[in-house]
């Protein structure tokens, strides 16, 4: 999945996503979204990042989202048992 966005992005297929070629348009918005803390993040890069350097931090994110997520849930549950 991570691939294919970045495949998405590097408009140029020079296999580096680069803040002055990254084409936004082919990802939907709700995507570019969820990973625009990395694109923000382009400029730590110099201006561009690698393949494996995008599917790196994308899985760091996932993995963040993921512990939120199951904190939210977490909160939630426990919230109901006091109501209970």
């Amino acid at each position: 999945m991570f691939k294919y966005i970045f495949k998405q992005f590097d408009s140029d297929e020079d296999g580096l996503i680069s803040i002055y070629t990254i084409d936004t348009k082919k990802v939907p918005d709700y995507i570019t979204s969820i990973l625009n803390p990395i694109l923000i993040d382009l400029k730590d890069y110099q201006g561009t990042i690698t393949e494996s350097d995008f599917i790196t931090e994308c899985q760091k994110l996932f993995d963040v989202c993921i512990i939120i997520f199951n904190m939210n849930i977490e909160n939630a549950l426990s919230a109901k048992e006091k109501v209970t």
